[in-house]
Parts: structure tokens; sequence; C-alpha cells
């Protein structure tokens, strides 16, 4: 009974990062605008307009983020697995489309995006990157989360830049999304 409860607060622990972060984050900084604070979101912006070109350079993905215990009760939620049948090998970069989206993509967030179905240690030694809309990364704030959690936007120029900058590295690819 209490892993089923843990279980739907990590679901809705994604929910509200999906729904509500992007409105709260934006009130939060336009109440910060007119309070003494106002110097935080000076910073912060020039911050976002310095960094732009990041979600399209692989963004800075963090092995702390996506592997945090609450996305492994994330995924036993539905249940979701990841079955690798065929190895990848080493010394290559690989494209894999990801199927059925639906709105959110909840398999591609329990298995690609997070370490919930235990992706780092069945392809251990690759960098995973998820291509999501570019629109995800005009969100202040989740904007940087979407890039401490591997995503990158779904341009020609991003999927150039992870599948040619080195080696070892997988760019997933939700085919026909509308949103992660």
């Amino acid at each position: 009974m209490a892993e089923q409860c843990v279980q739907i607060i990590a679901v809705y622990y994604h929910l509200l990062l999906i729904f509500l972060m992007p409105l709260l984050v934006s009130l939060l900084l336009l109440y910060l605008i007119v309070t003494p604070w106002w110097p935080i979101v000076l910073l912060y912006l020039t911050w976002f307009i310095y960094d732009h070109k990041s979600p399209k350079r692989g963004g800075y993905p963090s092995t702390w983020c996506r592997t945090l215990s609450i996305h492994k009760y994330f995924a036993r939620y539905f249940p979701i697995h990841l079955h690798i049948t065929t190895p990848l090998k080493y010394g290559k970069n690989y494209l894999i489309g990801s199927h059925p989206h639906g709105i959110i993509s909840m398999n591609t967030y329990a298995n690609f995006i997070t370490n919930g179905t235990g992706l780092f240690e069945k392809l251990p030694g690759m960098t995973i990157r998820v291509c999501t809309l570019v629109s995800q990364f005009w969100i202040p704030v989740r904007r940087e989360w979407a890039m401490l959690h591997g995503l990158i936007d779904c341009s020609k120029e991003s999927l150039h830049y992870v599948l040619n900058s080195s080696i070892n590295n997988v760019a997933v690819l939700i085919v026909g999304m509308l949103c992660y």
C-alpha cells in the first residue's frame, strides 16, 4: 500500500512539472520584478538570453537529476519496462524513434529522460538526449529543468550537433510528437 502511494505521488510530481511549473514560475518571476528581488530576475533573464543555444548544443544533462528515486516509482506505477533487443555498439552514435507518444509521452519520460527503467545500467557509457519541441525551452526555469534531464530541441541543428560532436551519443526522437 505504501509503495502505491509513493508511485501516485511520483506521477503527480511529473504532472505538476508539466502543467503547473510553467505557470507558477512565470507568476513568480512577474511578482519578483516588482519587489526588491528584481535584480535576480534580471540576472536570470541575462543568463536566459546568453545561454539560448544550449538546447541546440546538447544542454547540460545531470546524472543526479535523472537518477532520482522518484523516477523509479513513476515507472513502476504504469508499469513501464525497457527491453533492449539489440545491443548498441560503442564508438557509434544512434538515432532512436520513440513511439507511441500520446500528448505527454510518459513512456519516453520513464525510459529515456530519466533512469526510471534502468536505462543507464542497460546502456552504460552512452549519452542519451531526448528531442522535444523548441517551445519547451521558452519557459523560464523549466528550460533548465529540461536540459538537466537531457532534453534538447528537435531541430535539425540539434540532431546534427549531438550525432556528430562525439561518439556514444543517442538521440531519442519522439515520432509524431506534440509535446514530450
